[in-house]
């Protein structure tokens, strides 16, 4: 793939992803202000269950196209790794389009009654394509970022944030109060979002496609299967990770409590605003710097992503204890300590999740598959047992306080692994040949 663009390429899209966290911002404003915190919670609680079944069946090509397409192209297997995206997109379109079946299938025995809403498989099916999209954006921006073409991944990381923006704020100007059309807007823009990233991509040659899969089959295929394997395990507790708490939530309490708790998921999401456009910029980075074997440029690498990383995270943990409490009265107004409590957990959690996000991308970079599954086993039964025994009797704040729990054992394990395999391989004196090419690959 492609040398580097320029400095201001990287600065257009670490705008852009800025740009990106603050409408999604304004759209949990507006959709909360438009249905209230139950119907609010009924979409969080549809992303939540729909979110699951993406995670289950879907492959997270986006992961393997950056593990290996590093590799081959250090070999010289350039069309080997454009053959790789294609073979990305090919399985997650596939994936999406069972994942659909399979929602309207059961939508249509639990859907409307689960959410109380008229067109509850319709809310449903609408809350899948936001998923499904999502992950072939993810392939596109994985693809986009290793070429560096970092002005293609801003213009595509814009779409469906400010579609979501701009439908919300017609439907709540129109008085809009019922669930379907804000769960089709933010559907829709997805679909919008990756259909654009997609069709620009092929026509102006900047989305790297190619055929080829055979080949790079032939030559690693017991390699991708395996890492596909356990990506996909992994995958999927990451999944019961990011979704469960919400969704057994939904069970085991009202979608007002859903509502609260995904209220103060999204703003604890201000450090992820902070942080999302550097990390966008250094996981290709961690990847590269794994492919080269040089153990010692890689955790110096590891080291100073971890320093950057900590002064931003700092000052939004200091934005939330400041205003937060202000900012939900704004959202949802009256009492605001039924969201402002687990705000606090849910706070510390991605702080920790951020200062450590290399964790995941060095674990697969250096062959760690294996142990990204068992940090997601850990990870996820402490957060599926503690959602359960705590979200009962402490509502929403039991099932961030279960979120933190899980996010400790994921991030100590990771850690602790890469950093001792680091240590292992190692060289006394690395060269600095080797950390520039970590750093700033050719």
């Amino acid at each position: 793939m492609s040398p580097g663009l320029p400095l201001w390429g990287g600065a257009i899209m670490v705008g852009a992803a800025g740009v990106a966290q603050g409408l999604d911002l304004v759209a949990t404003l507006l959709v909360t202000r438009a249905l209230g915190l139950d119907l609010f919670g009924a979409l969080v609680a549809a992303r939540a269950v729909t979110g699951l079944l993406a995670a289950v069946l879907g492959f997270r090509g986006w992961e393997g196209v950056l593990a290996f397409a590093p590799r081959l192209e250090r070999d010289g297997d350039y069309a080997g790794a454009r053959a790789l995206v294609s073979m990305a997109l090919l399985a997650e379109g596939c994936v999406a389009a069972v994942g659909a079946v399979v929602v309207v299938v059961a939508g249509w025995a639990l859907g409307g009654a689960w959410l109380g809403q008229a067109g509850g498989v319709a809310v449903l099916l609408l809350a899948y394509a936001r998923h499904g999209a999502g992950n072939l954006i993810e392939v596109h921006q994985a693809a986009f970022r290793l070429r560096e073409d970092y002005t293609a991944s801003a213009l595509q990381g814009v779409v469906a944030p400010a579609v979501r923006v701009v439908g919300f704020a017609v439907f709540l100007h129109a008085g809009t109060d019922t669930l379907l059309p804000f769960a089709a807007v933010d559907g829709g823009a997805s679909i919008i979002a990756w259909a654009l990233g997609l069709t620009g991509g092929v026509l102006t040659g900047r989305l790297p496609m190619g055929i080829g899969m055979r080949k790079v089959m032939n030559a690693h295929g017991a390699e991708v299967r395996r890492f596909c394997a356990h990506n996909w395990l992994a995958g999927a507790v990451k999944g019961l990770s990011a979704y469960g708490a919400e969704f057994i939530l939904s069970i085991v309490a009202t979608f007002t409590a859903v509502g609260a708790f995904g209220m103060a998921r999204r703003l604890a999401g201000v450090v992820g605003f902070v942080l999302s456009p550097f990390l966008y910029l250094v996981t290709p980075w961690v990847y590269r710097a794994a492919a080269t074997g040089d153990a010692a440029a890689t955790r110096r690498l590891l080291g100073r992503i971890t320093l950057w990383s900590l002064v931003p995270i700092l000052i939004a943990d200091g934005i939330l204890v400041g205003g937060g409490e202000r900012l939900l009265a704004l959202l949802i107004g009256g009492d605001t300590q039924e969201a402002w409590r687990p705000l606090l957990v849910l706070m510390a959690a991605f702080s920790l999740q951020f200062a450590c996000s290399w964790a995941r991308p060095a674990a697969l970079g250096l062959h760690l598959s294996g142990v990204v599954l068992v940090s997601q086993a850990l990870a996820g039964s402490a957060l599926v047992g503690g959602t359960l025994l705590l979200a009962s009797y402490a509502g929403a704040s039991g099932a961030a306080l279960a979120v933190l729990v899980a996010y400790v054992l994921d991030v100590g394990v990771l850690s602790t692994a890469v950093l001792y395999r680091l240590s292992r391989e190692a060289e006394v004196t690395p060269s600095l040949d080797s950390w520039a090419t970590a750093v700033r690959p050719k």
